[in-house]
């Protein structure tokens, strides 16, 4: 005779007994959808914070780029010029193509600002007309 208390036995037939719970196939079904999804998310997520961090550099390009143009009309300069944004932007480079219009009186400078190469390259074209 056991001295361990036994829990009560039902009188239905184990057959009919209903298991409560959830299988491990349907466990595993839940956490493989639920990892598809997640996935999804943090792809869709990581692309909008790339896309965030491309147009503020993009800003930055453009307010230091109008700056530069200015200086290079006030300086008269014509031709091909570049240069840096040193000391504030070393990493960033400018370009800057200007040119006689031809059929009107005035210049038309373009204005290229750049960053990086290859796959990691960041690129700003601008254009401004120059009337006398």
């Amino acid at each position: 005779m056991s001295t361990c208390a036994s829990p009560e036995k039902s009188n239905k037939p184990r057959k009919e007994q209903k298991a409560a719970g959830f299988t491990l196939l349907e466990v595993l079904v839940a956490l493989s959808l639920l990892a598809i999804v997640a996935l999804a998310v943090i792809r869709a997520c990581g692309e909008g914070l790339i896309q965030v961090g491309d147009s503020g550099w993009a800003d930055t390009a453009v307010r230091i780029g109008r700056a530069k143009m200015y200086e290079v009309v006030l300086s008269g300069g014509k031709g091909n010029l570049q240069g840096t944004f040193a000391p504030q932007h070393p990493e960033m480079r400018w370009q800057a193509h200007v040119h006689d219009l031809q059929d009107l009186p005035g210049r038309r400078m373009e204005f290229v600002i750049t960053e990086g190469e290859g796959k990691a390259r960041h690129e700003v074209a601008m254009e401004q007309i120059l009337y006398p």
